[in-house]
């Protein structure tokens, strides 16, 4: 029942939650295959609390790998679907946009934080 401190904006058509106040420490938060929901965003409220502007942007554009489909009963749908969603060469040119996004807003400092999925992204993110 976590309720959301931060709210959605956007940036260059891309859809992302932010939390925390604009400033020189940001974050972006790679989320799992199940995308944005309340336990992501309540991680990222969590960061914020801690001096730090957080954004999680929503790089599957609202369509998520559905919670009711894990674990998958043949594996080879989720590995098309991440192929098609959720690739470093499908998500990068959002990245940059955030990138560019937070450095436009101050940040110098930037991490990116991921869930699962979200940590191969942040090691593709950091190569």
């Amino acid at each position: 029942n976590y309720k959301p401190t931060g709210q959605f904006i956007d940036v260059e058509g891309l859809k992302v939650y932010e939390t925390g106040k604009q400033c020189d420490k940001a974050i972006i938060i790679g989320y799992d295959i199940f995308g944005i929901h309340p336990n992501t965003q309540q991680v990222c409220d969590i960061l914020a609390a801690a001096g730090y502007y957080v954004v999680m942007p929503d790089f599957f554009k609202g369509k998520p790998w559905p919670l009711e489909g894990f674990p998958p009963k043949d594996w080879s749908g989720l590995k098309k679907w991440i192929g098609e969603a959720g690739t470093w060469e499908v998500i990068q040119p959002d990245f940059k946009k955030v990138v560019a996004f937070l450095k436009e807003k101050g940040a110098t400092k930037m991490a990116f934080y991921g869930f699962c999925w979200g940590v191969l992204m942040a090691l593709h993110a950091s190569a």
